[in-house]
């Protein structure tokens, strides 16, 4: 009897590492902003994940893995930390991120490349460098902000206008965003791709913020993001 519980817990443990082995890698695939390179380690029930959106923004998922499942917490760039689940599949891995409450997850779906569970962004990021659409250049009044959470538009505004410099800087006009001490902030804009990012650095460090995928409809700019869609109107 001891022997045949011994040989089980082997058992069970080549099947976990087994798994965890053939989960690790490179996954390419999608979630609301765009697409999203992951790269996987899954060892010994401990799962680490880097989730690149753009080269330079990236989200960080820890957790536990076990036959297949995956629980823990994800830092998003620039925001906090949410629990989250997922699950592999046939070489695919989806994750649900729990960011508010039981009614809205934000979901990723990858599906894997390679077994190197090695950094290389280059090879997908390349023909994405950083550059300052002229089209995004002046000033953009908030027109509306639909919250993708609530399924609503929101009433009230963080700020009247956003201004996109020609230089690459980047400002706020009026609202409670300005209320705050912006002297001390360092805020620029740039495009990758079709999203819009941008960057804030204060002396502690930078942070950036993808505001989604954008294109215009005449005078109106729009941008698609994980939260909210948010249109602005240019002024003249």
């Amino acid at each position: 009897m001891r022997a045949y519980l011994v040989l089980c817990y082997f058992l069970l443990l080549f099947i976990k590492t087994s798994f965890a082995q053939h989960n690790k890698g490179t996954y390419t695939g999608s979630h609301g902003n765009g697409k999203m390179v992951a790269f996987i380690n899954d060892t010994d029930g401990i799962f680490i994940g880097y989730f690149y959106e753009t080269r330079n923004t990236h989200h960080i998922l820890i957790g536990t893995s076990l036959n297949n499942e995956v629980k823990g917490q994800i830092k998003l760039a620039g925001l906090k930390e949410y629990d989250c689940e997922g699950i592999f599949r046939n070489d695919s891995l989806i994750i649900f991120v729990n960011e508010i409450n039981a009614e809205h997850f934000m979901k990723i779906a990858l599906k894997k490349e390679n077994k190197n569970p090695k950094v290389n962004l280059d090879k997908y990021f390349s023909n994405e460098k950083p550059t300052h659409d002229p089209k995004l250049v002046g000033e953009w009044e908030v027109f509306s902000n639909y919250d993708l959470k609530k399924q609503q538009y929101r009433k009230d505004k963080d700020y009247n206008s956003v201004v996109h410099s020609k230089d690459g800087s980047f400002s706020f006009v009026g609202g409670k965003a300005t209320s705050t001490d912006l002297s001390k902030i360092t805020m620029s804009w740039y495009v990758q791709g079709s999203n819009l990012i941008l960057n804030f650095e204060t002396k502690y460090g930078a942070r950036e913020f993808n505001s989604g995928q954008y294109s215009f409809s005449g005078d109106t700019l729009i941008t698609s993001g994980e939260r909210y869609i948010s249109k602005y109107l240019k002024k003249k």
